[in-house]
C-alpha cells in the first residue's frame, strides 16, 4: 500500500542474496502478494507500483506472518545554488555521484533546481559549468525513502591569477602555453585551466579556486614547473623562467664492447629515437627534470632499461650500455587450488611505454597489433618465451582468473593462477540484535571517491565484504532497504581478512510499523 493505506498493484521481484537467486511475482489491485513454494531463509523483495512513482526494498524472512510493506515515493533533493556573494547561479551543474543510473540537472535562473533518485547515500556537486571540476562544492547527502532534502550550496569565489613567462635569457617568450592544476599533474582528471601568453610573455588564467596549485608552463624545447603557489583572488605579478628540457647521451655496445650500430631509445614520454651511428652514439631530450625510464632495443639483442633524473637546462652523460643477447626462458601454468595445468593462458611482456610494444615470437621479430598474444600457453599449461632483458616483466592472464604480474627474472618453473572471485581482502563479521540473537541485515562499505559496496547477512548473521586493501572504509547500514540498522564503523583493510562484529541499533520493523 502507499503511505495513506490505498491497496497498490505492484511488481515484485524476491532474491535470495545467498545465492543470486530470483522470483517475480505481482501483486492485485486490491495489493495482495503471496510467493509460494519458498525454502525456509532471508530475502530481499523489490516493489515497484505499476501507476504510482512508488517503490521499496525490505528485508523478509522465510516463514513469516502476514506484511503490510509501504511503498514509499523515491526522495528528491531541492537544491539552491549560491555564489559567494549570496547571488543565485544560474546553469550551475548539480550531479548526484554514485547515482545509477547517472542522477543531474542545471539551476534554473533563480539558481534552484529538484532531482530525484534512489534512497541512498550520495556526493552532491555542484560546480559552474564554465570552471574547472574540481573547483566544485562537494556535500555528502543522504537520502531516505519519501523524504524531500532541501540543500543550499554556495560556491567558491574563482580567483584570477595574472603572470610573466620569460626565455633562460631573461626575455619575454610569446606562445607559450600555460596549465594551473589543482594537482600535480599526475591528476589529470581534476582538469586545468589554460592560457597563452602574448608578445611580451604575459598571461592571465582566470575561474581559479582559492588554496594551492601548480604552474606549467611550455614550449616544444623548454619547460618549467612550479612548485604550489598559493593563489587568492587578484593575485598576480608571478614572473617565471623556462629552462631547456634535459638531455641524455650515451654510448650503445655489444658484451664485447663493439658498437651497435642499429638500436632504437624508447621514453618514457612514448617520444622514439632512432639512432643508426657507426661508433654506437645517441642523444635523447627528456620532457622534465624527474626520474624517466629509457628502454633501448636492438635487433638480435635483449632489451635495456635506464632510468636518468637529469635537471632542467642540463645534459648528462649516462657512459657506455652493454646490450646482452637474449635468453629462452620456458614454464608452466597451474590453477592454484588444483594445480591442474591451465591452457590458453595469455603471456603478454609488460612495459611502461604502451604505444610500442616489441615481441620476440620463436626465431623471429614481430611487431604485434595492440592486444595480441605475445605467447599462450599448450594442453599442458607450458609456454617458452624469449628474454629480452633482464628486467622484462610478464603480464600473465586468462579468463575467470585474477592477471598476475611477474618479473621475468623470478619466473620459476611453474606460475599459479588463482581463480577470480576469491577476495584476497575483505571485511567479515555478524551483526546481532539488541537481545545477542544473529540479525538479518544489509551492509554497505564507502570509501573517498568510490561507489558504495553491500552485502546482506546470512542466517547465522555473518556477513563478507570483498574490498580493495590499502583503503579506509566506512562500514554501516545500506540506506535503501528497509530493515534493521546496524552500528557504523572505520576499518582500514589490507591483504589479510578484518573481522568485526556490528549490532543491530534498531529493531526490525514489525507489521504495525510499516
Amino acid at each position: 500500500m502507499d503511505v495513506d493505506g490505498r491497496p497498490l498493484e505492484a511488481d515484485a521481484l524476491l532474491t535470495n542474496p545467498a545465492d543470486g537467486s530470483r522470483r517475480g511475482a505481482f501483486a492485485s489491485r486490491d495489493g495482495k502478494l503471496r510467493i509460494e513454494s519458498l525454502p525456509p531463509g532471508n530475502f530481499v523483495l523489490d516493489l515497484q507500483a505499476f501507476d504510482a512513482n512508488v517503490s521499496g526494498r525490505f528485508l523478509v524472512g522465510v516463514p513469516n506472518s502476514p506484511h503490510t510493506y509501504v511503498l514509499r515515493a523515491r526522495p528528491w533533493v531541492d537544491v539552491r545554488v549560491l555564489d559567494a556573494g549570496g547571488k543565485p547561479v544560474a546553469n550551475a551543474h548539480v550531479e548526484l555521484r554514485w547515482a545509477q543510473p547517472e542522477v543531474r540537472g542545471a539551476t534554473d535562473s533563480k539558481g534552484t533546481v529538484s532531482i530525484q533518485a534512489a534512497p541512498g547515500e550520495y556526493e552532491l556537486v555542484t560546480f559552474r559549468p564554465d570552471e574547472p571540476y574540481y573547483a566544485a562544492a562537494v556535500l555528502p547527502i543522504r537520502l531516505r525513502p519519501g523524504l524531500r532534502l532541501p540543500v543550499s550550496v554556495t560556491l567558491p569565489r574563482g580567483s584570477t591569477l595574472t603572470g610573466q613567462i620569460l626565455d633562460p635569457q631573461g626575455q619575454p617568450a610569446p606562445a607559450v602555453g600555460v596549465f594551473v592544476y589543482r594537482d600535480p599533474l599526475g591528476d589529470h582528471w581534476l582538469g586545468a585551466r589554460k592560457a597563452t601568453t602574448d608578445r611580451g610573455g604575459r598571461f592571465e588564467v582566470t575561474g581559479l579556486p582559492d588554496g594551492q596549485l601548480t604552474i606549467v608552463a611550455f614550449s616544444e624545447e623548454r619547460r618549467t614547473m612550479t612548485p604550489p603557489v598559493p593563489t587568492v583572488a587578484g593575485a598576480g605579478g608571478l614572473v617565471f623562467r623556462l629552462r631547456e628540457r634535459p638531455t641524455v647521451r650515451g654510448r650503445i655496445t655489444d658484451e664485447s664492447g663493439k658498437p651497435v650500430v642499429s638500436f632504437t631509445v624508447i621514453s618514457a614520454a612514448t617520444q622514439v629515437t632512432t639512432v643508426r651511428d657507426l661508433s654506437g652514439n645517441f642523444r635523447v631530450r627528456l620532457v622534465d627534470d624527474d626520474p624517466e625510464v629509457l628502454s633501448i632495443e636492438a635487433p638480435g639483442f635483449a632489451r635495456a632499461s635506464i632510468t636518468a633524473r637529469v635537471p632542467l637546462g642540463t645534459e648528462s652523460d649516462l657512459g657506455t650500455i652493454r646490450l646482452r643477447r637474449p635468453t629462452v626462458v620456458r614454464s608452466q601454468v597451474l590453477d592454484a587450488t588444483t594445480g591442474t595445468p591451465l591452457e590458453r593462458v595469455r603471456i603478454y611482456e609488460y612495459f611502461d611505454f604502451p604505444k610500442r610494444r616489441t615481441a620476440l615470437c620463436g626465431t623471429g621479430a614481430v611487431e604485434p597489433p595492440e592486444g595480441s598474444t605475445w605467447a599462450e600457453t599448450d594442453k599442458e599449461g607450458l609456454f617458452t618465451i624469449r628474454q629480452l632483458g633482464s628486467d622484462a616483466t610478464l603480464d600473465i592472464s586468462r579468463d575467470g582468473y585474477e592477471p598476475v604480474r611477474v618479473r621475468l627474472t623470478d619466473v620459476r618453473d611453474t606460475i599459479a593462477l588463482r581463480p577470480a572471485g576469491l577476495p584476497s581482502s575483505r571485511v567479515e563479521g555478524r551483526v546481532l540484535s539488541q537481545n545477542g540473537t544473529p540479525a538479518f541485515a544489509c551492509v554497505a562499505a564507502q570509501a573517498p571517491h568510490s561507489p558504495r559496496l553491500k552485502a546482506y547477512t546470512r542466517g547465522d548473521g555473518q556477513f563478507v565484504l570483498p574490498l580493495p586493501y590499502g583503503t579506509r572504509w566506512h562500514v554501516g547500514s545500506c540506506f535503501d532497504v528497509e530493515g534493521p540498522e546496524v552500528e557504523a564503523i572505520d576499518v582500514t583493510v589490507d591483504d589479510k581478512p578484518v573481522f568485526v562484529t556490528l549490532r543491530a541499533i534498531v529493531p526490525a520493523h514489525t507489521p504495525d510499523e510499516r
